[in-house]
């Protein structure tokens, strides 16, 4: 059996897991630790045109928040404001008349 390495790493970086029937594998204890992945975790499968990387999920949705986040602050909004924004909008859809009441409110482009 030979294994297919996509990138150019040593074979001492690789770690190997055998796929049950479910197509479960184990996380090897080392990659877990430095992961900080415990029971009931959740991990992220992320595809590439080679391969398929693994993340913490809380890392993913993280990074998405800072991305928010970034956006927020070139915008001149705080997430406190943003979401206020949604509520409202949310609310005028169920009754536009609601908008009337709130002359202050952005429009967005």
């Amino acid at each position: 059996m030979s294994i297919k390495q996509p990138f150019s790493l040593k074979m001492s970086a690789w770690k190997l897991s055998i796929a049950q029937e479910k197509g479960q594998v184990t996380i090897p204890a080392e990659i877990r630790k430095k992961l900080g992945l415990k029971k009931a975790d959740y991990v992220a499968f992320v595809e590439t045109d080679q391969d398929v990387l693994i993340s913490p999920q809380e890392i993913v949705a993280q990074e998405a928040l800072d991305e928010i986040g970034q956006i927020l602050k070139e915008k001149g909004l705080t997430l406190r404001v943003y979401c206020g924004l949604l509520i409202v909008t949310e609310l005028a859809q169920l009754h536009p008349a609601f908008l009337f009441f709130n002359p202050m409110l952005p429009t967005f482009k």
